[in-house]
């Protein structure tokens, strides 16, 4: 499936990974579903640590950041409510960032992704501004 907003195209492929910025120096790949080999082959071809990825497969991991050679990794947590049925659930997002990609791994959708994307829609600046910020956070924390 592929999907033309704006500037920015959007593809999805049968494993669940989907291409959500493809440009000269930013990559965003998304990963609705960790258990997919799709992260086996992610994992192989951005060398990403074995633990990182453990991590990504068991879900409601504590935050935190490593830092490894060429990228860090993040785990951030949110809560989500719901009214029907009334719930507190919490959220994982997972992201892997590189100097020129972020890869992020989730349990099924995340509005918090979908929001983001259709940001960088309306504003291409966003997109370039999103890995700087992930890139700092990650320094930082």
């Amino acid at each position: 499936m592929s999907e033309t907003i704006g500037q920015a195209t959007t593809s999805e492929t049968t494993d669940g990974l989907s291409t959500i910025i493809d440009r000269p120096g930013l990559l965003w790949l998304d990963l609705k579903d960790p258990m997919n080999r799709a992260l086996d082959d992610l994992a192989l071809r951005y060398g990403f640590h074995e633990l990182a990825v453990e991590d990504c497969r068991h879900y409601e991991q504590l935050a935190k950041v490593d830092y490894y050679d060429h990228y860090s990794f993040l785990i951030v947590n949110a809560t989500h409510y719901s009214e029907t049925p009334c719930e507190v659930r919490l959220r994982e997002i997972d992201a892997f960032i590189g100097n020129d990609y972020i890869i992020t791994v989730h349990q099924g959708p995340s509005l918090a992704v979908q929001e983001i994307e259709n940001e960088s829609v309306l504003m291409p600046s966003i997109s370039n501004g999103l890995i700087r910020c992930f890139t700092q956070l990650s320094t930082w924390l």
